[in-house]
């Protein structure tokens, strides 16, 4: 009987220590995520706090945990495109990527072949069972090839969409 509390016990202080040793890495990033951006600084002319919805996907490569990358499948833009990208996993719950460079509609004279890229950081910011349920972060968006404008940066606060 002993022997068996013994085993019992073991069993369940392994159980512990191996799902403490899981959580270490972080929570688990994929899914569909709303997104809200907002704009905090610019040289487009719009105004500092003007939100914009995006939708960001993410599809985690391996089967449990937090991954070293992540791909970032986003839907947004005035023309509702998709922009994927792969973030790698900085730290416990921070993933870092760059998008592009995509073309950019830049719509003046002297505007043909505009690019932009996207540098994202995203850090969960609440997860249960082991997933992430919220994130925020940022994302700073540099054009290349259009006269009017050069930069947009964003703070991004995005809610899984169960």
């Amino acid at each position: 009987m002993r022997r068996l509390m013994l085993l019992a016990v073991a069993t369940a202080l392994f159980s512990a220590v191996t799902s403490v040793v899981m959580a270490g890495g972080g929570p688990r990033l994929a899914g569909k995520f709303k997104v809200d951006a907002t704009i905090r600084d610019n040289d487009f002319g719009v105004d500092e706090g003007t939100v914009t919805k995006d939708v960001f996907r993410f599809k985690s490569p391996c089967d449990e945990g937090a991954c070293k990358k992540v791909k970032l499948d986003r839907k947004g833009g005035s023309v509702e495109r998709h922009y994927k990208s792969t973030l790698h996993k900085e730290s416990k719950g921070v993933y870092k990527g760059t998008e592009g460079p995509y073309p950019y509609d830049c719509n003046v004279p002297g505007g043909q072949n505009a690019t932009f890229t996207a540098k994202h950081v995203i850090e969960v910011t609440k997860a249960r069972n082991g997933k992430a349920r919220k994130f925020g972060g940022k994302s700073d968006v540099t054009i290349e090839g259009c006269p009017f404008a050069s930069f947009v940066n964003y703070t991004l606060k995005g809610v899984l969409d169960d």
